[in-house]
């Protein structure tokens, strides 16, 4: 089935492909394919890293932001 995929089925597609490689080295056994696959997937964990830590900088910058404002709000309750 083809469908149009969204960022919350990135998850599963990682998944999905990483399961499809594992296939077809094991069904071959070549030293290529086999080679072909850990390439993808190291290069899978990497982005998967990249992601996990430009959503850790957003929720800091998130926290941070929120922070500030309710300093200011308080600031402004206390006088």
């Amino acid at each position: 089935m083809i469908r149009k995929v969204s960022k919350n089925d990135l998850d599963e597609c990682v998944k999905v492909i990483r399961s499809s490689f594992q296939t077809v080295a094991d069904d071959t056994g070549k030293e290529e394919i086999a080679f072909a696959q850990s390439y993808f997937a190291v290069q899978t964990r990497k982005q998967e890293l990249i992601e996990e830590r430009m959503k850790y900088i957003e929720r800091t910058q998130a926290r941070g932001r929120l922070k500030e404002s309710e300093k200011r709000l308080s600031q402004n309750c206390i006088r």
